[in-house]
């Protein structure tokens, strides 16, 4: 497989379009789709595949003629220059790719920079530790999130590196500076120059905290003391809940929605006046540039029957712009991806698979119908592997 890939030193050359973070991809600990000039990466199970503009035409991202790919034996699976264990992240920037997977040795988490066509796979970072781990890539620099242990503490350290030289590591946020004894991060998101991420309590799960960094200058503080659950990063807002109240034997909860502007002061409480789904049940989890997104709930005693479940679309002024109808199951995730598609990711009792929705449809006055594009099977997915 020939794919072009830029020589150029990162450092050294604007951002194009596609280096900017992908928020529309983004989801907990990391993207699982990013978008480049050609076309999309994604992982079918630890192997790197390439697809063109329209989600079409699957490659795994290996040109050696003698290599058989997923059908590999298991002693020469490694060898395959598509395959990674455990990858849990993918970014693209500046012409490579950056993802997060095993490290060599099987133990830690490593990022790796890789052309293109899936060659010339250098490592460039090791994390300390075999915990969670995430990151991102902003104006040359790196920012991570992983977890630092000691006797008595687990801690969430963000840091932030150039590319070339992570010996130049300096702390943005230290999970060890705060009442928290076991913290943890969710996910890290880039808007501008501003980090948004959450902070956890991961013994108790409750104590959720929002904070964003300033990158031009790496002061952080702590935002949006109203919500307690997730925060969602649009163009000139950001939309976070509280929740109210859980039931864990039905699995039923009440939750509040919040609109804070983008240094995350509190605005208004959002209502089903505001969006009118909300009066359904439906959970605000998504927002792009253009749309926020609503979803009926999918399971539970106050989940609607699976033929009248959707995914609501709303205008930044509360209009309903169309609606998609969700795949059947409970276990989907929603993106709202790019301008040209949102994207669903779902299990159907078997295998992963991907569905792709035309966002150029969204006002056309019809409920859009998920395009299935990938799937995978999970059971093959080899999760720690040593090389």
């Amino acid at each position: 497989m020939l794919l072009c890939s830029c020589k150029t030193e990162n450092s050294e050359v604007p951002e194009d379009r596609y280096s900017v973070f992908q928020k529309g991809f983004a989801s907990s600990m990391g993207n699982k789709i990013v978008e480049s000039p050609d076309g999309f990466y994604l992982f079918n199970g630890n192997f790197l595949t390439f697809l063109d503009k329209n989600f079409e035409n699957p490659v795994t991202v290996c040109d050696k003629p003698e290599c058989r790919h997923l059908e590999e034996a298991e002693e020469h699976v490694v060898e395959c220059n598509a395959f990674y264990g455990n990858p849990r992240d993918i970014k693209y920037y500046n012409g490579k790719l950056y993802i997060a997977a095993d490290a060599m040795d099987g133990a830690n988490q490593a990022i790796y920079q890789v052309d293109l066509d899936g060659n010339g796979r250098n490592k460039i970072y090791t994390a300390e530790n075999q915990g969670e781990f995430c990151f991102l890539i902003y104006k040359g620099d790196i920012i991570a999130y992983e977890q630092q242990y000691n006797e008595t503490q687990v801690s969430a350290e963000i840091i932030r590196f150039p590319i070339n030289d992570p010996k130049q590591a300096e702390t943005l946020f230290s999970g060890k500076e705060t009442d928290i004894n076991n913290s943890g991060i969710s996910y890290l998101i880039n808007d501008e120059d501003n980090l948004y991420f959450n902070f956890v309590d991961r013994k108790k799960w409750t104590d959720i905290r929002f904070y964003t960094t300033d990158l031009t200058s790496n002061e952080t503080e702590r935002i949006c003391k109203d919500a307690d659950r997730f925060l969602l990063i649009g163009s000139d807002r950001l939309i976070g809940s509280e929740n109210i109240e859980r039931n864990n034997e039905d699995r039923t909860w009440e939750n509040k929605y919040f609109q804070f502007s983008k240094d995350g002061k509190l605005e208004e409480e959002l209502t089903d006046k505001d969006y009118e789904a909300l009066s359904r049940g439906a959970i605000i989890d998504g927002i792009d540039d253009q749309y926020i997104y609503l979803s009926d709930i999918c399971y539970g005693a106050d989940a609607p029957p699976a033929e009248e479940r959707y995914h609501y679309i709303y205008t930044y002024d509360g209009k309903e712009a169309g609606r998609i109808y969700q795949t059947g199951t409970d276990s989907w995730s929603f993106y709202p991806g790019n301008d040209d598609y949102a994207i669903i990711q779902d299990y159907d009792g078997t295998e992963q698979v991907y569905y792709k929705v035309d966002k150029s449809l969204i006002e056309s006055g019809q409920t859009l119908e998920p395009i299935e594009f990938f799937r995978f099977d999970p059971t093959e997915f080899s999760y720690f592997y040593s090389y």
